[in-house]
């Protein structure tokens, strides 16, 4: 959402669409873009790299960026792993460098330039550059998802947790950090430590959103920890109740066991929340 109207934008959702390498390429090849990013998890990063092998001998020109999870916990190893097919990368919370980021590339940007670009991973002298990083602070200020290039109406069923109550679904984030360090859990390397937060009427104004284009009649939250600020989800909880929009909603994501009550389950459940992960 972040990225300037004036660049035209894709997604190829492979969860989705679930394309042949062989269909992809020409997808791309009639696309002709000038920059290809792609966001791989661990387990998919030697898929990745076939796949931006054949890119790049498709489309020489093109540039190639990767971001997402694996590259934020791993950014040197991550972009060697990569080096012969990529040209940049991300990491963490990217939305407004990354926005910046191609703004400069449509005009040219030198390597003096480069050096400016918050969360930026790149080439220097055959050496690996990873540059200062910055959290967004004020969520309200990021502009919300591009939903109509990623339609809730034409995913699966769960795309993410086995259960729901209501279809379509859309994923929601109200908050980004978490204070803990669980073992099990990236949450705190990615996000940070300082929870910030969106504003209830920042968040709602999307949730009718979702309803009013694409039919949304459930929001997952995908929160790192939703309930650490008590108060906060009692307020949303009775907000949901005020609004009365015939929403329902869960964490697939999880909760902290530690941090929930009765009182405030119940109100939940009131609300429209009928399932939480707990962990």
């Amino acid at each position: 959402g972040s990225i300037s109207r004036k660049h035209e934008v894709r997604i190829l959702d492979q969860m989705l669409e679930k394309d042949s390498y062989k269909k992809m390429l020409k997808t791309v090849l009639n696309e002709n873009p000038d920059v290809i990013g792609v966001s791989p998890y661990t387990k998919d990063i030697h898929s990745t790299r076939e796949l931006l092998m054949r890119l790049t001998k498709v489309i020489p020109d093109v540039k190639i960026v990767v971001g997402g999870v694996q590259i934020t916990l791993m950014p040197k190893e991550t972009f060697q792993y990569f080096w012969d097919y990529i040209d940049f990368g991300f990491v963490g919370e990217s939305e407004v460098a990354f926005s910046k980021f191609i703004d400069a590339l449509n005009v040219g940007v030198g390597s003096e330039a480069l050096e400016e670009f918050k969360n930026l991973v790149w080439k220097k002298n055959g050496q690996i550059m990873v540059n200062e990083r910055e959290r967004p602070e004020h969520l309200d200020k990021i502009p919300f998802p591009r939903w109509e290039l990623m339609d809730p109406r034409k995913y699966p069923m769960s795309p993410h947790g086995a259960f729901y109550k209501q279809h379509p679904f859309a994923p929601l984030i109200t908050s980004r950090g978490c204070p803990f360090g669980c073992t099990f859990c990236a949450a705190a390397a990615v996000s940070g430590k300082k929870v910030r937060y969106r504003s209830l009427d920042n968040i709602f104004e999307e949730i009718k959103l979702l309803q009013k284009k694409f039919s949304v009649r459930e929001i997952h939250i995908e929160d790192d920890n939703f309930s650490i600020n008590k108060n906060r989800a009692i307020e949303f909880s009775e907000r949901m109740l005020k609004e009365n929009l015939g929403i329902t909603w869960c964490f697939p994501n999880g909760l902290r066991l530690d941090s929930l009550d009765l009182l405030s389950l119940e109100l939940m459940n009131k609300a429209g929340c009928h399932s939480v992960n707990v962990g």
